[in-house]
Order: structure tokens, then C-alpha cells, then sequence
């Protein structure tokens, strides 16, 4: 049967990741990027809230944004 709507075919490509060991992976690095947005506060608690969402099939924008601290945006 020939597919009548438009077909989308993704790739993902793993890296090592140490590529962002100095970046993304940095405790103090994310400390001073996102103090404005909450630093590492509402950086454990989006992590915490998006984890328990994967789990339970919860919204996690819902509950990130009752849970978590709001910073500056």
C-alpha cells in the first residue's frame, strides 16, 4: 500500500560526551550559566521533576512549575 502522507525518518548519533565534561556535565559551570534562572537549585529540582514524569507519564511542565524555583526568564 503506497504511503499517502509525508515520511519522516530521524537520526541519532551518540557521542562520547566528553565533549561537555567543562560544560553541560560541570556543576560549578551550570552554577554561574543559569544563576539567573535558579542555578543549581532549580537545576536538581527540573532534573528530579523530569525524571519522576518519565516514571509516572506526568506532565513535567506541570509539576516543574508548582515544584520549582522560577529565576528569571
Amino acid at each position: 500500500k503506497p504511503i499517502k502522507s509525508r515520511l519522516t525518518i530521524a537520526t541519532l548519533l551518540a557521542d562520547p560526551g566528553h565533549y561537555y565534561d567543562s560544560t553541560y556535565y560541570n556543576r560549578e559551570w551550570i552554577a554561574r550559566k543559569f544563576a539567573r534562572h535558579g542555578g543549581l537549585e532549580a537545576y536538581d529540582c527540573w532534573y528530579s521533576v523530569i525524571s519522576e514524569s518519565l516514571a509516572s507519564g506526568e506532565d513535567p511542565l506541570l509539576l516543574g512549575y508548582e515544584r520549582c524555583p522560577s529565576g528569571v526568564f
